[in-house]
């Protein structure tokens, strides 16, 4: 679909890449926040874990969609609109990443692990948004 020089959407070409590499990016963000914080991700409010779990679900499916074989079909031809929406998609599928990324929480460290431990004086109880 590139039409005089201009970003499509067609596949191999330039907005297929870019696409291609948010998801991946979008992926890689998801895994660093798991594995470098899973255990206050799991501890943690639910919300944070339900936007990883749909973040990595929607850039598994874009990814999917993108290296598929394009189908034959008729061919539209690349209007302003249709590139400013595609800019808008991707300038807002990056500016989620960078939300999510940002959004990691941080693991407890050693002083606020030992002070979460219950004794005959203090009762400790923690649900997964309160303590």
């Amino acid at each position: 679909m590139c039409h005089r020089g201009g970003v499509g959407v067609e596949r191999g070409g330039l907005g297929t890449t870019l696409v291609r590499v948010v998801a991946v990016c979008a992926l890689a963000v998801v895994a660093w926040a798991l594995v470098t914080a899973g255990g206050a991700v799991r501890h943690g409010h639910p919300a944070y874990a339900v936007v990883l779990t749909l973040t990595a679900a929607v850039a598994g499916v874009v990814l999917a969609r993108s290296v598929r074989p394009a189908r034959p079909r008729r061919r539209r031809p690349t209007t302003r609109w249709r590139r400013i929406r595609f800019a808008l998609a991707v300038v807002g599928a990056v500016i989620w990443v960078a939300v999510v990324a940002w959004l990691r929480p941080f693991p407890a460290v050693e002083p606020a692990l030992a002070a979460m431990a219950s004794d005959d004086v203090v009762a400790v109880e923690q649900s997964s948004t309160r303590i």
